[in-house]
Parts: C-alpha cells; structure tokens; sequence
C-alpha cells in the first residue's frame, strides 16, 4: 500500500544508511556523510509523482560517486534572490534543542542528526547536487506526503546576518530540480535557525 511505503520512508521499519563522499580542498580532506534510508531501494511503482523522482535520485546519488566540480556553490557570484523572513516553530525548535553552540565545526553534525532523528518529514542530509560548474550539499531534505513537495533546509547558526545563503540555496533548488526533473515549485526552500527562518520566494 502506498500508505505503508509512505510511512516507512518517513521513518517506520526504515534503516539510516550512510555514504561517505571524500573531497580535497587545498590541503584538507573532507568526508561528507551522505546519509539517508535503505527504503529509497524500494518499490516506486505506487509512489506519488515527485516522491518517485527523488527517490530515484537518491538512489544514484547513493551508489555513484559524485562528479566534484573545480569550485563549490559557496564559491560561485551571488544571485539576486527574494526571501520572506518568518518563524517556523518547527525548524526553529529543532535547532534549539540539537544543542549545536558550542559544538565548533561538529555543529551541522549535531544538528542533521537531531533531524533524521525527530523529524517525521527528513530522508536525506548532506545529500550532493551538482551542474556543470559547481558542487554543493543541501543540509536537510525533507519530504511532505501531504502535497508531494520537497523541503531543502540550510542551517545557518546566525540566520539573520546571513547575506549569500539565499544565492546558494537557489542554486541547490535549481540544479536538485534539474537532476530530478522535479518542478522547481514544488522545492520548499529556507535557511534557518533556532530564532529565524528566511524561505526563498520565487
């Protein structure tokens, strides 16, 4: 049923996996955990529409090795992009209960597996994107089976001081949806931390 399917991909009866994708920057290595759940390898036949095509995604995402563009979306000239500044009590309190302060550059660790934990919507976190010129990684990805849309969270500790994350989130709406084939408009997307939310308007 796909109701059951629905259910176990948001969590029940379902295992966290982990890839790790090694990337040299300069003189360090970096090892970004991949993580998400086994029951992306499931049947798709019964699967809403946009729920399909990400899970088909994450699958190639899971088993192949990510092509690493010279620069990061980090790196890339700043777009012009529209946000509209609200609380969402649910990505807020969250964040204030994963305890990230303090936590030095372990802080995304902490706070994405408070997420795959207690969020019924999260599947994926540090899940790669890429085009032809840039490489990223989108924080939290979250899925809603109420409408069939996608949630793309970035967590920023000082939200309100934040002045590129809304051009680097736009990118990962852009090239996710162009690796998914999924509507750009139905790609939810926001930075965000325990006092503030900024969701990217276009």
């Amino acid at each position: 049923m796909v109701v059951n399917h629905l259910a176990a991909l948001l969590k029940n009866m379902a295992t966290l996996i982990a890839k790790y994708n090694t990337v040299v920057r300069g003189q360090r290595t970096i090892a970004y955990p991949f993580k998400t759940y086994d029951t992306i390898f499931g049947d798709t036949t019964d699967v809403p529409p946009n729920l399909r095509l990400l899970m088909s995604y994450l699958r190639w995402a899971f088993v192949n090795e990510i092509p690493e563009r010279a620069a990061t979306v980090t790196s890339a000239p700043q777009l012009v992009v529209d946000t509209q500044h609200a609380r969402n009590d649910r990505l807020n309190r969250l964040a204030e209960l994963s305890g990230y302060q303090g936590q030095g550059n372990k802080q995304h660790d902490v706070l994405q597996a408070l997420f795959l934990k207690e969020s019924q919507y999260c599947i994926a976190t540090e899940l790669p994107v890429y085009d032809d010129e840039y490489t990223g990684r989108i924080d939290i990805l979250e899925y809603f089976p109420e409408d069939d849309t996608i949630g793309l969270w970035d967590f920023k500790p000082n939200a309100a001081a934040e002045r590129k994350a809304a051009s680097q989130l736009l990118r990962y709406v852009t090239m996710l949806s162009a690796l998914t084939k999924i509507n750009h408009r139905d790609i939810k997307a926001g930075y965000f931390d325990e006092k503030n939310t900024y969701n990217l308007v276009y």
